[in-house]
């Protein structure tokens, strides 16, 4: 995963080459989920929070069914 600088003027290239493993072509991703929590390329964990209140709806929905 590539972050993105805090800062602008710390950008040294706005397009980045494609990244190889073997043959495979590695994609750019926006988040990330690693070790069970979510990773983001803006550096905040609302996409992880969101993921753990909505957790215990869906679990509460299924029983209910």
């Amino acid at each position: 995963m590539v972050f993105k600088p805090k800062l602008r003027v710390k950008v040294v290239a706005n397009i980045f080459l494609q990244f190889s493993l073997g043959t495979d072509l590695l994609q750019f991703v926006k988040e990330f989920k690693y070790l069970g929590h979510m990773i983001t390329d803006n550096f905040t964990d609302d996409a992880d929070i969101q993921r753990e209140v909505r957790n215990p709806f869906v679990k509460t929905n299924i029983l209910r069914r």
